[in-house]
């Protein structure tokens, strides 16, 4: 069993925070996600510009940055919710990512995040961009391209696929996303234990 040190002196290194250097980079052995969601974070603020000036918005709400599993949603790597956050009197979207394929890496979870970014982004203009059955229709292509998205259309999904084009690579090479930050990830309920 552990324990948690509670006297001064018996604090040691092995308790002590990490220095930061602009990232959290932790021991890949430390069970936490704080990692991810501090980079994600690092991402968001990164790419938010780039959100407004494509939607033409002066500013827009932050939204909850979440990771949890997908659940029944199997093979979904992200969604956005509308306003299911509440801070006072403020409502905040969510920006979820599943916690089944953080092992896809910090460049796969940048792709992932764009996505949601746009949902966002249609969201906060009034723009519904997607269906219930999640059929992504021509304003979530319209934003995913002016954010640097390829889009390639798929039968039941609509506009759904997308994958970074030429300018996101760049600025993904040049942000360099925290693959450490990617390292702990949940086993899908199918997987079985080894």
């Amino acid at each position: 069993m552990t324990t948690i040190p509670t006297e001064p002196d018996e604090i040691t290194a092995e308790h002590e925070t990490p220095p930061e250097a602009g990232r959290l980079n932790q021991h890949p052995d430390v069970a936490s996600l704080q990692p991810a969601l501090a980079e994600l974070e690092r991402l968001y603020d990164a790419l938010l510009p780039r959100l407004l000036e494509a939607a033409g918005l002066p500013t827009a709400p932050r939204p909850t940055l979440v990771i949890q599993r997908a659940g029944r949603r199997r093979t979904t790597l992200g969604w956005m919710a509308h306003q299911v956050w509440t801070c006072g009197e403020a409502r905040r979207n969510e920006i979820t990512l599943s916690a089944e394929f953080l092992n896809r890496g910090a460049a796969a979870a940048f792709a992932t995040l764009v996505h949601e970014m746009v949902h966002h982004g249609n969201q906060v203009r009034g723009v519904r961009d997607c269906s219930a059955n999640q059929y992504h229709n021509r304003a979530f292509k319209a934003l995913a391209e002016a954010m640097g998205l390829r889009v390639t259309k798929l039968p039941h999904r609509g506009f759904a696929d997308t994958e970074l084009g030429p300018t996101l690579l760049e600025l993904a090479e040049a942000l360099q996303p925290d693959e450490a930050a990617f390292l702990l990830f949940r086993q899908p309920p199918h997987a079985k234990a080894r």
